[in-house]
């Protein structure tokens, strides 16, 4: 693993467990730009799988309900999905 990957991890790692990123920057010795992108990496790969989860089909408000407490989201946020 590269050390850049291994970094990456490791802060993935510690988001995970609810680590502030100012002290994931100040344990890895890390400038805090590093943290906030791999934080906003995994929010965006959160969305592209919301997206992908999404079905086609019309959605009744049940469903839409539940697929937007399921990840997270008011449904007035999800509902804006474009896909």
């Amino acid at each position: 693993m590269s050390k850049m990957s291994e970094l990456s991890y490791d802060i993935e790692t510690l988001l995970a467990d609810g680590v502030h990123p100012t002290m994931i920057a100040k344990t890895l010795g890390v400038d805090l730009p590093s943290v906030y992108d791999v934080l906003e990496q995994l929010e965006c790969l959160d969305e592209e799988q919301a997206l992908a989860d999404m079905p086609d089909l019309p959605l009744s408000d049940a469903e839409l309900n539940e697929m937007a407490d399921y990840y997270g989201y008011q449904k007035e946020e999800y509902c804006e999905f474009d896909r």
